[in-house]
């Protein structure tokens, strides 16, 4: 019993230990790009510090946290993320992306073209990285590379793109009359093709409303989780309640298993002293053996005369038995004779029926006779 009480007493402890906290809890903030940037960094720093995550999921929780730091202006912090993002993930295109943006708000323009264009090996319709490469290169004064970059994003994107071509002085300065004739009709086709665009446009935004609802009601799920936490919390504070009163209960059974020692001491005691006892009552038990050795003799010869004595008595039952046969030949002859003797009776008993019915009709005739012979005389 006292065993089962303590091993209760682990089992409800071990039930009742704070949870330790899952660090996906706190990957819908890392990852949200919108929650506050100092939320978000220090969310996805968590994570990072847990150890739950590895290798290319580690590295999608550097590249949030550097998104955190470009939000909130922090550069360099942002740099050392997107590093940490790219070793774990070297096909990502939108963490070169956003260093090379990180790169460019630190005027290291000739790095920034780099990451710009490994993006776009990557992904070569990334309208963005076209985007980005062409600012990049109109501050470093590579206008007709500018002019092609912004051409490609305004074919790749839409128009909340921030691209705006170079005024027609500035081109026709760097390129010459027939190089920027080229690139104005160059920039007139890829209005056109921007225009095909719209149509992908709208259905990415009506997929991403669908996303959005679909993450309202993830919320309202996290916010009942939530609640269920809170009972369940309240629920400890009860198990740990119960937890003390099961730690006095088994101090409480110590204190009883010391006294129970103490009675165990002085029953070996007492078991020592029978154990004495024990001995003594054995050598008394070796002379009982000895005596009833000698007494072997008698009982053999007891044992003879039962035998004959049995002898005697098997021939008084064959007597007995020869005797009983007689007796109840007597008795079927006894009983014939009684049912016999009934029979008679009952025979006795008709024939005197008879003889008074037949002496009643002739004292009923002679009344009859006399009855008639009165009324004749009269």
């Amino acid at each position: 019993m006292f065993r089962a009480l303590c091993l209760a007493v682990l089992v409800i402890a071990a039930w009742a230990e704070p949870a330790r906290a899952d660090p996906r809890a706190d990957q819908a903030t890392c990852d949200s790009g919108t929650a506050p940037p100092d939320k978000a960094i220090a969310a996805c720093t968590r994570n990072i510090q847990s150890g739950f995550f590895k290798d290319r999921e580690l590295g999608v929780v550097y590249y949030n946290r550097g998104n955190a730091n470009l939000r909130a202006g922090h550069w360099d912090a942002a740099l050392a993320d997107y590093g940490e993002a790219i070793g774990l993930r070297p096909d990502d295109a939108l963490a070169f992306n956003n260093r090379a943006f990180a790169l460019s708000k630190m005027g290291r323009f000739e790095r920034a073209i780099s990451d710009y264009s490994r993006a776009l090996y990557l992904k070569p319709d990334h309208a963005n990285a076209f985007v980005g490469r062409g600012a990049a290169r109109e501050k470093k004064t590579d206008i007709a590379w500018t002019i092609a970059d912004d051409n490609q994003a305004s074919v790749l994107d839409a128009p909340h793109l921030p691209v705006k071509a170079p005024k027609a002085a500035v081109v026709e300065e760097a390129l010459g009359t027939d190089a920027a004739a080229k690139a104005a009709e160059d920039l007139a086709q890829a209005r056109r093709q921007l225009k095909a665009k719209e149509g992908e446009l709208n259905d990415l935004l009506a997929r991403q409303k669908t996303e959005k609802d679909a993450s309202a009601k993830l919320r309202a799920q996290l916010k009942a989780s939530q609640s269920g936490l809170t009972k369940l919390k309240s629920g400890l504070t009860a198990k740990d309640r119960l937890v003390a009163g099961l730690k006095a209960q088994v101090k409480k059974r110590d204190a009883e298993i010391a006294g129970l020692k103490k009675q165990i001491a002085k029953h070996d005691g007492a078991v020592a002293a029978l154990e004495a006892q024990l001995t003594e009552k054995e050598a008394e038990l070796g002379g009982l053996r000895e005596k009833a050795a000698a007494s072997d003799g008698t009982i053999t010869g007891l044992k003879a005369e039962l035998n004959e004595a049995v002898g005697r008595i098997n021939d008084q039952g064959k007597t007995y038995s020869a005797l009983y046969r007689k007796f109840g030949k007597y008795r079927k002859e006894t009983e014939r004779t009684r049912l016999m003797a009934k029979r008679r009776n009952e025979e006795i008993a008709e024939l005197e029926l008879h003889r008074m019915i037949l002496g009643g009709a002739v004292i009923f005739a002679l009344g009859l006779a006399v009855f008639g012979f009165v009324r004749n005389r009269g």
